[in-house]
C-alpha cells in the first residue's frame, strides 16, 4: 500500500485591518527543501533570498495593486515593490499556514 502526496494551495485571507481584504493564494504543500531553504534564508538573514524563493516557488496569485490601480505582479520585483510589512506579513501568514494545516 501506498500513501498518494497531495500538492493543495490555500488562500490566506487578511482580516488585519491594514491589509483587511487582501489575499494571497500559494503552495501549502510544497517540498521539504522548499520550506527548508526559505526558513534558512530567513534564519540566516538572506532576507532577499527568502522572498525570491517565496515569491518564485510559492505564491500563485496575490490580490495587490499598486497607489494607481495596476496590479502588482507575482514576481521577484513585484513583492520588492511591496511595503515592508506587507511582504512580511504575507510570508509570515504562509509559514503559520503550513504549521497548522492537517494533512488531509
Amino acid at each position: 500500500m501506498a500513501y498518494q502526496i497531495t500538492r493543495r494551495t490555500a488562500v490566506i485571507e487578511f482580516e488585519e485591518e491594514v491589509l483587511a481584504g487582501a489575499e494571497i493564494r500559494c503552495r501549502l504543500d510544497v517540498p521539504l527543501g522548499v520550506f527548508l531553504g526559505i526558513q534558512e534564508a530567513l534564519v540566516s538573514e538572506q532576507i532577499d533570498e527568502a522572498f525570491r524563493r517565496f515569491v518564485e516557488e510559492i505564491v500563485e496569485s496575490w490580490g495587490f495593486i499598486d497607489e494607481d490601480g495596476s496590479q502588482i505582479p507575482v514576481n521577484y520585483e513585484g513583492i520588492c515593490s511591496l511595503p515592508f510589512r506587507v511582504a512580511v506579513e504575507t510570508i509570515t501568514a504562509w509559514v503559520n499556514a503550513v504549521n497548522n494545516a492537517p494533512l488531509v
